[in-house]
């Protein structure tokens, strides 16, 4: 909404739009207006009666038009340039050039320094503002902390009860028959290996089943044999056979997953053939350039990975692609010529017969 500025005599009124002022300059007992546009008015009025109108008609003046010195009412909105050590204030009117006014230093520097306080206000709240931010979201970190702490006994409890649920588990592995489920998902495996872990036990490669690794095994089975209640026997020979059952057959599956595997002959690097260029491998692909036409070989993953440990070098390795390109090639061309000679022997005959 606009503001106005109205001063009226017996005679006349003026209405004067508050952001269009640019400045008033006293003279004497007139005062000089000067409006942003140019037009310049001229009351007979001091300077004093024109700030005590300006206080009473429009609310807040003074954030837009401040008193610097004994002379002048300036519109802070229009200020351009403050030069203390000349005594010069410029202000810019609609047209964009700029008003000279010379006041003296004092009231100069109270003009600037109001003008920075006024530009570090929102500064401040601003960092006002950032400041309560930051508190606002440790209070949340410091929350979320203590909703964690509260859910720490839950888990604790949690993680109690899994432990508990693996009672079965310990006691198994108090018994030597831990790992019991590995023998029963290989059973098959583990039986057709026990002749052989049972003959390692009399040449000393069995070492699951030598005696002093077996104390508490052999002397339930043999306190079993002795034992007259049916049910402790039953149960003190069979945990003492599963024990050993368990020890032969993981035993029997760590020779299975220790196999050695064979090395890769090691083949010498050779020249690349010249009619090959840019060969590269690719996954499970040769990708090269044969006899200016581009190429691309699929592989075996064992020739890959002969490859890949250094086995075979891959000129040697594009070599014989090549080799078995041609190979492959000058058979088709046979089976060709034999199929056309056939082919043609078929006419003869087909000729002959007519």
């Amino acid at each position: 909404m606009e503001r106005y500025l109205i001063i009226k005599t017996r005679d006349e009124l003026l209405r004067i739009k508050i952001g269009q002022i640019l400045y008033f300059e006293a003279d004497r007992n007139y005062t000089k207006l000067l409006l942003s546009n140019g037009i310049q008015f001229t009351f007979a009025i001091n300077i004093g009666k024109i700030e005590e109108i300006l206080e009473k008609q429009v609310a807040g003046c003074n954030k837009i038009l401040m008193r610097v010195g004994k002379s002048h009412i300036i519109n802070k909105n229009h200020i351009l340039q403050i030069n203390l050590p000349k005594q010069r204030l410029l202000l810019l009117t609609e047209e964009g050039k700029p008003k000279e006014l010379v006041i003296s230093k004092d009231p100069l520097k109270v003009l600037k320094d109001n003008l920075e306080k006024e530009m570090g206000k929102p500064q401040e709240e601003e960092e006002k503002e950032r400041v309560e931010t930051a508190k606002r979201e440790t209070e949340k970190t410091a929350t979320e902390q203590d909703n964690m702490a509260d859910k720490h006994p839950t888990e604790s409890g949690e993680t109690q009860g899994k432990r508990n649920e693996n009672g079965w588990g310990d006691l198994f592995g108090t018994f030597g028959l831990d790992g019991l489920d590995d023998i029963g998902q290989n059973l098959g495996y583990v039986i057709s290996m026990l002749p052989d872990i049972l003959f390692g036990l009399f040449t000393g490669k069995s070492k699951s089943l030598l005696p002093q690794n077996n104390l508490l095994p052999i002397a339930s089975i043999l306190t079993g044999m002795y034992v007259r209640n049916p049910m402790l026997k039953m149960v003190l020979i069979g945990m003492g056979g599963v024990n050993l059952l368990n020890k032969a057959g993981h035993e029997a599956l760590g020779r299975q997953g220790n196999k050695v595997v064979q090395p890769y002959k090691v083949y010498a690097d050779e020249p690349l053939n010249p009619r090959i260029a840019n060969p590269v491998l690719q996954g499970n692909s040769l990708i090269a350039v044969i006899d200016k036409v581009p190429c691309s070989i699929q592989l075996t993953d064992n020739v890959v990975d002969a490859h890949r440990s250094g086995a075979l070098p891959l000129n040697t390795l594009a070599n014989t692609v090549l080799a078995k390109h041609d190979e492959m090639q000058q058979m088709a061309q046979q089976n060709y010529r034999a199929a056309e000679a056939e082919r043609d022997e078929g006419r003869e005959r087909t000729i002959l017969l007519k």
